[in-house]
C-alpha cells in the first residue's frame, strides 16, 4: 500500500495548522481567518466544497467561534463566492458546508456522479438546494452519510471503494481512502495542499483576513 509519505514531495505531507494564524486576529477577523483557511481548495477552485465543523468552545483567538459564526457569518460570505448550507446544528456546534455554486453544479454535471447519487437515493437533477436538503435529512438520521464524499470533490471510485460498493482494492491512506490507481487521487491531494499552502501564506501576511474571502 502506498503511503503519502513515498508519494508527495515532504512539502505536502502535511497539511498547515489554523492556529497560529488565528492569533493573529480578534472577533469577525479571526472568524474571517478561519473560514478562509478551512475552505482555502474551494476559494482555490480546487473542489466544490468542505465540511467546517464550527464548535461552540475558544478557538485559537480566544473567542468562541460558534458565536461568532451566528454574529458575522452571513455578513462575512455576502461578498464572497462562497455560499454556506448547514447540515447539522445541535447547538453547541454546526457543521456547515462551504461551497461554490459554479464548481458544486459541475460536479452534478458528471454523469456518473449524477447516476451514483440517484442510484442512492438522491435527486441531483432537482438542483443544488434540492440535494443539500436531501443530504441534511440523512445528516438528521444520525452518522455521517458516505455519499457527502462526492460534493466533497472525491473521487468516485474512492467513495464507492470507503461504502463497501467497488471493486477496486484500498491502495493509499490519506486525507480520504484511495482505491484502485492511487496517482489521479494523489493528483488530487497534491492541487488540495497546494490550495492549503497558498491560503495559509496569504493569511499570515493578511492586514485584512476577509481579503482572502474574495470580498
Amino acid at each position: 500500500m502506498t503511503t503519502l509519505r513515498e508519494a508527495l514531495p515532504d512539502a505536502l505531507v502535511k497539511p498547515p495548522i489554523w492556529a497560529p494564524i488565528g492569533r493573529r486576529f480578534e472577533g469577525k477577523e479571526c472568524l474571517a481567518s478561519f473560514l478562509a483557511f478551512e475552505a482555502a481548495e474551494v476559494l482555490g477552485g480546487a473542489k466544490p466544497g468542505n465540511l467546517v465543523n464550527i464548535v461552540n468552545r475558544h478557538m485559537a483567538c480566544g473567542q468562541y467561534m460558534y458565536e461568532l459564526w451566528l454574529r458575522h457569518g452571513a455578513d462575512l460570505l455576502a461578498e464572497s463566492p462562497l455560499l454556506a448550507f448547514t447540515l447539522r446544528d445541535n447547538g453547541r456546534n454546526t457543521l456547515v458546508y462551504l461551497y461554490r455554486e459554479d464548481l458544486l453544479k459541475r460536479q452534478l454535471a458528471c454523469p456518473a456522479v449524477t447516476g451514483f447519487l440517484r442510484e442512492r437515493g438522491f435527486n441531483p437533477e432537482g438542483g443544488t438546494e434540492q440535494l443539500l436538503r436531501e443530504m441534511q435529512l440523512r445528516f438528521d438520521e444520525g452518522g455521517m452519510p458516505h455519499e457527502v464524499g462526492v460534493i466533497l470533490g472525491y473521487p468516485l471510485k474512492d467513495v464507492l471503494g470507503f461504502m463497501g460498493c467497488g471493486l477496486e482494492p484500498l491502495s493509499c491512506r490519506g486525507p480520504w481512502q484511495i482505491y484502485g490507481d492511487p496517482a489521479p487521487s494523489l493528483e488530487l491531494v497534491c492541487s488540495f495542499r497546494l490550495c492549503q499552502l497558498k491560503m495559509a501564506r496569504s493569511l499570515a501576511w493578511a492586514k485584512n483576513p476577509r481579503d482572502c474571502l474574495g470580498n
